[in-house]
């Protein structure tokens, strides 16, 4: 499910609606789960150059489901609940990270829940993750 569909079936529902990216390093094995606001563009030459990599990619279905356990068009911050091992790095965008309420996907993609800020940070907390905040245009 693409951004615009999403948005369409969504509604009117409070917080800021994000994407997700799955994405990987493209001759390591680097892994990253990106999120930030629906609305901003995500050129990954320019985020693999802030990153400190070569060059980024989008990572096979496989992948995901191996690393968070999710089917593609279902990616979410929350599937990080999934990844024990700590394989995939979490990059928000700023303005995730400081928006009062954030809209995510359960695992699935026929839902759409709104998270506190307050909350989003225990979880992640609670999983041990510390995520990479970068500012996008």
């Amino acid at each position: 499910m693409t951004c615009e569909q999403a948005s369409a079936l969504v509604g009117d529902l409070p917080g800021l609606r994000v994407k997700n990216l799955f994405l990987k390093e493209s001759r390591g094995q680097r892994l990253l789960l990106v999120v930030a606001d629906e609305q901003a563009p995500v050129n990954l030459v320019a985020l693999a150059e802030r990153l400190g990599t070569r060059r980024l990619s989008f990572a096979s279905p496989e992948r995901l489901r191996r690393h968070l356990g999710v089917e593609p068009g279902a990616v979410t911050l929350l599937a990080l609940v999934n990844d024990g091992a700590h394989q995939v790095e979490l990059v928000l965008e700023r303005r995730v990270w400081e928006a009062p309420l954030v809209q995510c996907h359960p695992l699935i993609n026929t839902e759409t829940w709104v998270l506190e800020q307050a909350d989003l940070r225990t979880l992640l907390s609670a999983w041990g993750r510390v995520p990479t905040l970068l500012t996008l245009p």
